[in-house]
């Protein structure tokens, strides 16, 4: 019995030992679940706090959530937040300031000193640039070179320089400096490689996009629409050294847009059709990691016969104002996927001579413009210059004030106080703004 009873108390010591022994070993497992679970909480709350816009089922809506642990509670006043600015359209001097008679204002800028350019031409395809410091009550006027028929864009530079591009009189395209807005020249030459611009192949420079290291994409068209080749119009300004940097299909270029992480997108055009949609061809998006070196195709904008301008958003979503239908697109990824937001509204416009009126539909989206707050505009044509206005990512829009009888808006542009500034064109071309 002894013996019986000292078995069954070693095994009951046994046990016991065993039975501690497995609720340490639960316990330090509730301990390391307890632990893990509040590091991702953290990580997850972390995650959820810098995300800078949220994407729901139907569109991107940029938020613009500043995260209060990145700056104190008395420095959390943004530019955003401080943004102010109205939509009411307002008359300038600048048609009562200047010799010409403008026919285009194909684009507007607003230099970092506060300057405002207007580059215009008028009804001979005389091309000037003109600038105001003092609100748009005068203006400084200076005029290009015969050899320039229109100006397509206008462009401030981080090291100061003015960049201009437009379409030379000789149907070429032409590229011109200035280190005060108002005297330029053409900058054509290539240290050991002679002429790059002007040449037999590019007819206008189209847009000028700053890279995050200095350098300058040059964005051209082509006279030439051969499918089965690839015509040079892409070019790369590195200081006054400027070369050739790529080439595309089709009639080249229209546009392009760089994100800060360095990310090249630009968009082609096969047809020179405005009007036609079974002539007018598709527009294609390229895109490049790696400064223009390799390219990679992009997803097909659908309904796009051209891409006039693309702007990366402060939230990266990137958009597209299109021709031939008017549709703003954009893309969450990109370039690689593009969906369309909410069509703009019709117009209308006067018609006839006893005061009736039209409806009509937009056909151009030319501008896009981030304002301060993350709201935005877009320029529109070739039926009514209207501008219109959205705050929540093309979901919804609000057409402006009337910008008067002109058929484009190709020129806005936005100074720090909230100021707008606008170019019209095609009916007597002129600059308006607001107060």
């Amino acid at each position: 019995m002894t013996g019986g009873l000292n078995n069954q108390n070693e095994t009951t010591s046994s046990l016991g030992s065993h039975t501690r022994l497995l609720l340490i070993v639960a316990a330090v497992l509730l301990v390391v679940v307890a632990v893990m679970g509040t590091l991702l909480y953290r990580s997850s709350t972390q995650v959820l706090d810098e995300l800078p816009y949220v994407i729901d089922q139907e569109q991107e809506v940029f938020q613009g959530r500043e995260s209060e642990e990145r700056q104190p509670r008395e420095e959390q006043l943004t530019a955003k937040e401080q943004c102010s600015y109205s939509l009411d359209w307002q008359p300038t001097n600048f048609r009562q300031s200047i010799d010409q008679l403008p026919y285009n204002v194909t684009d507007m800028l607003v230099a970092e000193d506060g300057t405002v350019y207007a580059a215009y031409n008028d009804d001979n395809n005389a091309t000037f640039v003109a600038g105001t410091k003092d609100g748009g009550s005068s203006w400084e006027v200076s005029s290009l070179p015969d050899a320039v028929v229109t100006i397509r864009v206008l462009r401030e530079m981080q090291d100061g320089r003015f960049l201009l591009g437009a379409t030379g009189r000789a149907q070429t395209a032409v590229l011109y400096e200035s280190h005060d807005g108002l005297t330029w020249e053409e900058l054509a030459q290539d240290a050991g490689n002679g002429i790059v611009l002007p040449n037999e192949t590019s007819t206008s420079v189209w847009d000028i996009v700053e890279l995050p290291g200095g350098e300058v994409l040059i964005v051209t068209d082509s006279r030439d629409n051969n499918p089965d080749r690839e015509n040079m119009t892409l070019y790369l300004l590195e200081g006054d050294r400027l070369s050739e940097l790529a080439s595309f299909p089709g009639l080249g270029l229209l546009a392009a847009a760089v994100n800060d992480e360095g990310l090249i997108v630009v968009a082609t055009e096969e047809s020179d059709e405005h009007d036609d949609p079974e002539l007018a061809g598709q527009a294609r998006i390229f895109i490049s990691a790696d400064n223009g070196v390799t390219w990679d195709e992009g997803g097909i904008p659908q309904g796009a016969n051209r891409i006039y301008d693309l702007h990366f958003h402060s939230s990266g979503v990137l958009y597209a104002g299109t021709g031939i239908n008017g549709e703003l697109l954009y893309s969450s990824d990109n370039g690689l996927t593009w969906r369309a937001a909410t069509h703009v509204p019709e117009i209308e416009l006067p018609f006839g001579d006893e005061g009736g009126m039209r409806v009509v539909e937009v056909s151009r989206v030319y501008q896009i413009l981030e304002l301060c707050d993350g709201s935005m505009l877009v320029g529109t044509g070739n039926n009514g210059g209207a501008i219109f206005y959205t705050d929540d990512a093309g979901k919804t829009w609000q057409e402006t004030e009337d910008t008067g009888p002109n058929n484009v808006v190709w020129g806005l542009a936005q100074e720090e106080d909230g100021t707008i500034w606008i170019g019209t064109g095609s009916r007597g071309g002129d600059v308006l703004t607001t107060k």
